[in-house]
């Protein structure tokens, strides 16, 4: 009887090694996944810069004139590449912090990624169609989803213990106030998609150190 019980621990114990394992390859593919994702994001992004045709050159007199009638999607597009980047940063602190992943973990990362692609293209519909309202409401709830997901990642990482035991409590809580961050402001920016894409803009630069500041004070 002990014998067959010494083995079925044995057996456990080998399951339980094998998935830790498996999860940890897991986490190495997801990482690679997710920062080609978004150098596609962050490259696509950067090339929907507003760029003047010679006719608007030759209307504005000066290749400077002519980019600043298109001063507010210029503004709005540098504005994307800077959430881009600020997302990849915050998925990679994330990413840094965890031994492993499993298929929950994994697909909120996706999805979030998913919506920072998708919070790209509607950059482009920006370009294409004028910044109208719908669009820029748009890109805050894409952004609302995708940065709830990795708050919803880094939930679920504390909960399995899939973060590093180097990684202290307060250095978690840290993590967590920073992720906030993002879909908080996001969901502040919905209605001012209405005001107008200059003040929409500025919202979000201005936002971020305040946003930030407020979240970091209810942590002490």
């Amino acid at each position: 009887m002990n014998v067959r019980r010494d083995n079925y621990d044995d057996t456990i114990e080998f399951r339980n090694a094998a998935a830790q394992a498996r999860e940890e390859r897991q986490l190495e593919r997801l990482t690679r996944i997710v920062d080609v994702l978004y150098a596609l994001s962050l490259f696509r992004t950067v090339t929907d810069l507003p760029h003047p045709t010679l006719d608007d050159v030759a209307a504005a007199g000066s290749v400077l004139g002519a980019m600043r009638n298109d001063l507010p999607d210029f503004l709005l597009v540098v504005l994307g590449v800077a959430l881009v980047a600020v997302f990849w940063g915050a998925n990679n602190m994330m990413f840094g912090n965890l031994t492993r992943t499993d298929s929950r973990h994994a697909l909120s990362s996706i999805i979030q990624t998913m919506c920072v692609m998708m919070f790209g293209y509607t950059l482009r519909l920006s370009n294409d169609l004028g910044d109208l309202p719908q669009i820029l409401a748009g890109q805050s709830v894409l952004l609302l989803i995708g940065g709830s997901m990795a708050v919803l990642a880094w939930s679920r990482a504390r909960r399995e213990g899939m973060i590093s035991g180097a990684v202290g409590e307060q250095e978690r809580d840290d993590v967590a106030r920073k992720l906030l961050v993002e879909p908080v402001l996001a969901a502040v920016t919905i209605p001012l998609a209405w005001v107008g894409p200059i003040v929409y803009t500025l919202a979000w630069f201005v936002g971020f150190p305040v946003v930030r500041r407020a979240l970091k004070s209810l942590g002490r």
